[in-house]
């Protein structure tokens, strides 16, 4: 029950020069269309990178521009200082039932701290007034 390996003989292939011509010029072309591709697809790629890096670039431009603007322009500041004031208006406006609602616990809940310190004061006080009349 043994295998057995078929044994042939590897007969050296002999090509005529035009085949070798032929095949070579396949070879060829395979590798120059796999060449093509590549350089496609480097050339996508680069230009992918080259557009991120350009908006990147201006950005980083124009917010160095800004800010020496901004330091320089008491017209800018002015109108920046507006918006701001505008943002918190508005903000308070949107936010009122829940700003009163803030307020009236935190008073709630000093009062109640308030009431406690006052009582023990209280009864500091009486205790030593007591003491002095004895």
């Amino acid at each position: 029950m043994g295998i057995e390996i078929a044994k042939t003989e590897i007969q050296p292939r002999t090509t005529s020069q035009e085949e070798f011509e032929e095949q070579y010029q396949q070879v060829k072309d395979q590798i120059e269309q796999t060449s093509n591709t590549i350089q496609a697809e480097q050339s996508a790629s680069n230009t992918a990178f080259g557009i991120i890096m350009g908006v990147s670039i201006t950005v980083i431009a124009l917010i160095f521009v800004f800010v020496i603007a901004y330091i320089f322009s008491p017209k800018l500041r002015g109108k920046m200082m507006g918006k701001q004031i505008k943002a918190t208006k508005y903000a308070i406006d949107e936010n009122e039932d829940a700003i009163r609602d803030i307020t009236s616990k935190t008073a709630n809940a000093t009062k109640d701290g308030i009431e406690t310190v006052t009582e023990a004061v209280a009864k500091g006080v009486t205790k030593g007034i007591k003491k002095g009349k004895k």
